[in-house]
């Protein structure tokens, strides 16, 4: 059974990682926004992803986060559109000492 879950978690597009930031003096990344319209060129919405790592940043030593990896929430916080996430990446994690982050991986 414990095979099952680990291959369920392995094949899951959706994770959360926790990120301290140690000996690092930033986390150390990017976002950029991609937005999704109609065919008639209408905002639906707006996904957040990972742009770049710095390689001296927390995240790039952590290890665990990658570019392209879509932002769903950033310390219990769901992320609305890039503005959104910059505020919050900017405001929250200005001094935190940690990030608690959940992102989507290969999306289709």
């Amino acid at each position: 059974q414990q095979e099952e879950v680990e291959e369920s978690v392995r094949q899951s597009r959706m994770r959360a990682y926790y990120v301290e930031r140690k000996e690092a003096n930033t986390f150390g990344f990017k976002v950029k926004g991609l937005p999704k319209r109609t065919q008639d060129e209408q905002l639906l919405s707006e996904d957040v992803v990972i742009e770049s790592i710095s390689p001296n940043g927390a995240v790039a030593i952590d290890g665990n986060l990658q570019v392209g990896d879509r932002i769903i929430k950033v310390n219990g916080q769901w992320i609305l559109c890039l503005a959104h996430a910059e505020y919050l990446i900017e405001e929250m994690l200005g001094d935190a000492p940690a990030l608690d982050m959940t992102i989507m991986r290969g999306e289709p």
